[in-house]
């Protein structure tokens, strides 16, 4: 109910019961037992895409329209890492499983791998011939 656009993308915490919805300019992390949105994240100017939470929980990635992939410690909401991409749209993100890795899939048909402590791509995955939508 406190969409009122489209929603791209959800994910769940591995734990505290917490529950992702991106749409819009924002991040809304909800409750899972009572559904109610606990915060709200307003650190993106357009679409957010997709949300993704670290393996430990303690951060969470976004990916959105025109360049943007953030990175948010979940203590402090805070944005520790503003990964540029180049003008392009990022459509999907995901945290690898020791949590030190991000894979994003974009609009410029790849898939770029960046580490996270310090914010370089260590792959630039450029061989397919249209959008990526998703990474896993």
């Amino acid at each position: 109910r406190h969409h009122t656009g489209w929603v791209y993308s959800m994910a769940f915490s591995p734990y505290y019961g917490h529950l992702l919805a991106s749409g819009s300019s924002r991040v809304y992390i909800c409750d899972t037992a009572t559904g109610e949105v606990t915060r709200t994240l307003r650190h993106h100017t357009d679409s957010v895409f997709s949300v993704a939470f670290s393996p430990d929980g303690k951060y969470l990635a976004s990916g959105g329209y025109r360049n943007t992939i953030k990175v948010y410690d979940l203590a402090s909401d805070a944005v520790v890492h503003d990964l540029g991409c180049g003008g392009v749209s990022v459509h999907s993100v995901v945290f690898s499983p020791n949590g030190k890795l991000l894979a994003s899939g974009s609009d410029d048909f790849t898939v770029k791998v960046y580490d996270i402590a310090s914010q370089t791509v260590v792959h630039d995955l450029r061989h397919h011939t249209s959008w990526v939508y998703s990474v896993a």
